[in-house]
């Protein structure tokens, strides 16, 4: 069985680099094998959406959510073995060039110990904040071909890991 641990992306368990890395080192030392991350790229105000799973408030210790790439980055050079994994990273708010080539990088300095699952999110409200789009149409995104992807073919070697995000990205449409 492999165990992972989730990094303290939300609230104030994290408040320097050297934090970061000393826990990620802990986790490392006591045989972890992933480290995981999570994405939330705003926390709005005045919140409507519901928290999934219950039938809650967002929660608040919430509020404060760290970039998942950037904390990664310090979980790569502060480790050597455990793989660096996202729960979900919500592709809706990123340019497709910029994702895959911060992705691509941290794979590349981390000696290939990036996996990443995606998604698009459940958050309206922040979907809202962030994109100002068709909350019903956001999955277009990940359906159709999308403008950035011959900039992802110079980006990704074609034989890389990052061959499979190349051809998640750049779905047609059936």
């Amino acid at each position: 069985m492999k165990l992972g641990f989730t990094l303290p992306i939300i609230g104030p368990a994290i408040s320097s680099a050297a934090g970061l890395s000393t826990f990620c080192r802990g986790i490392e030392d006591l045989g972890y094998d992933t480290l995981w991350v999570g994405d939330r790229l705003v926390q709005p105000v005045d919140m409507h959406s519901i928290y999934p799973g219950k039938e809650q408030p967002y929660p608040p210790q919430m509020k404060r959510y760290l970039d998942p790439v950037l904390l990664w980055t310090v979980a790569a050079t502060a480790t050597g073995r455990v793989r660096l994994n996202a729960s979900t990273l919500s592709t809706f708010y990123w340019e497709p060039p910029h994702l895959a080539r911060m992705l691509t990088t941290l794979d590349v300095l981390s000696d290939g110990r990036l996996e990443v699952g995606v998604g698009l999110g459940w958050m309206k409200d922040e979907h809202d904040i962030s994109r100002s789009a068709d909350w019903h149409r956001r999955g277009h995104r990940q359906s159709c071909p999308h403008p950035g992807e011959a900039t992802l073919k110079t980006l990704i070697p074609p034989n890389s890991r990052q061959d499979a995000f190349e051809r998640w990205w750049s779905l047609s449409q059936p």
